[in-house]
């Protein structure tokens, strides 16, 4: 094993290893050699297979059924010791399962990774952050082109010195982005044009939408309290005194039906459609509110060029039936020019994503993955599981250097758009 020299044999010899069968027990029966070194570099060897290295219980096929379930299954360990004592006859030891996350995690080649990262990176980065618990943030960064995680860092506090150390470590790493996604976080104002002068900055339209629906729903239901109340007499006895009223029918028929404001138009339904005639049949003031979200979606239609966009969103802000509602004119302040900017920048790009969606995505399975595992709270913990996750994805990836008949595909890089002349 050490100067690849061959030995002498001194004895032969068997063991018995634990595999893996369904429905039933499966011992793998092995027979080895011991030999002696004749260079002296070592006093004896054993000769083994692959499955089984010497002093192994149990085969590579089971410690990888242990991992799989954990990490790509996603299972506590209770739940995956009783799936292997059912399945396959396998009693196994909470010791046992450590052991093999251990065992995965010593296989797993951060220098390697981070290299096939680098020379794989298409050029757009995708930057979040998660909070996990008081004390404990994850920072996260992706490459939503090519679909993998470029590089992640647990901290206590996610602060500007916690983002300025991690963009300082993609920045060693070798990642030179020509556009970053985030989210309107004030950690990336300044952070990102300090380490990468020619960067351009997107911020995540789906979080620009969210904050102005925001808006625009408190001016619906502003505009929803102006009804007046249906005021039903009849004969008999008077009301009780405290017995509430009877809610007003227009008003409660506006109010459940308050989502067809700020849903695209293009995903309504027929009834959504007839139920939007009624509403403004109630409320005509409504027309002016769905108006702003019609020309608020406008702005971030792809295929329009950056003049276009711009020249839409100087009609909006200056629209005075928008200023003279205050929920409306929010909505309108919520797009100042610099601003905007950056919210189009995907305009000048043709695969460019407009949100941080392949971020959140990311953020989304490392909830999932906390969830199966309340006692996974520790940094180092936590560490190990999410380098465990990257590699098994990383050797999934179409991009992972396989040894293959055919050529893998290459890795996507940014591509401007083609503008025709006039």
């Amino acid at each position: 094993p050490k100067c690849g020299r061959t030995g002498r044999r001194k004895t032969r010899g068997t063991r018995r290893v634990r595999s893996l069968a369904l429905g039933r027990e499966a011992w793998l029966e092995i027979s080895f050699g011991v030999y002696r070194s004749r260079c002296g570099c070592q006093g004896t060897f054993q000769s083994f297979p692959e499955e089984a290295p010497p002093g192994w219980r149990y085969t590579r096929a089971v410690r990888r059924a242990v991992v799989d379930g954990i990490i790509r299954d996603q299972m506590p360990t209770t739940r995956l010791r009783v799936r292997l004592r059912e399945d396959f006859k396998m009693p196994l030891s909470v010791g046992f399962v450590y052991e093999c996350l251990d065992w995965a995690y010593q296989r797993v080649s951060q220098e390697d990774y981070r290299r096939w990262a680098r020379e794989n990176f298409s050029g757009v980065l995708c930057v979040d952050e998660l909070h996990d618990s008081r004390d404990r943030k994850l920072l996260l960064a992706t490459d939503p082109l090519n679909d993998f995680t470029v590089l992640f860092r647990i901290v206590r506090k996610c602060d500007q010195e916690s983002m300025n150390a991690f963009l300082d470590d993609l920045k060693a790493m070798g990642i030179e982005p020509r556009v970053t996604i985030t989210d309107g976080s004030p950690l990336y104002k300044e952070a990102l044009f300090e380490r990468w002068r020619l960067v351009e900055h997107q911020l995540c339209v789906f979080h620009v939408l969210k904050d102005a629906n925001d808006h625009v729903l408190r001016a619906v239901r502003a505009l929803a309290k102006t009804l007046p109340e249906t005021k039903k007499y009849r004969r008999g006895r008077p009301r009780k005194r405290g017995r509430p009223r009877k809610p007003d029918l227009r008003r409660s028929f506006v109010m459940e039906r308050v989502h067809l404001v700020v849903r695209r138009r293009d995903r309504w339904t027929d009834e959504d459609r007839q139920d939007w005639a009624k509403m403004r049949r109630i409320l005509p003031e409504l027309e002016i509110v769905r108006r702003l979200v019609d020309e608020l979606h406008g702005l971030f239609e792809k295929g329009l060029t950056k003049k276009t966009a711009r020249l839409r969103r100087t009609r909006l802000v200056s629209n005075p039936a928008y200023r003279r509602n205050p929920h409306l004119d929010r909505v309108c302040r919520m797009l100042p020019k610099a601003r905007f900017d950056k919210m189009i920048t995907f305009l000048g790009w043709t695969n460019v994503d407009r949100t941080s969606n392949h971020v959140e995505r990311s953020n989304r399975s490392f909830r999932q993955m906390q969830k199966t595992r309340y006692k996974r709270r520790h940094a180092t913990t936590i560490t190990r599981a999410l380098w465990l996750l990257t590699f098994r994805r990383w050797m999934e990836h179409p991009l992972y250097p396989r040894p293959q008949a055919h050529a893998p595909p290459g890795p996507v890089f940014m591509t401007p758009p083609v503008r025709k002349a006039a």
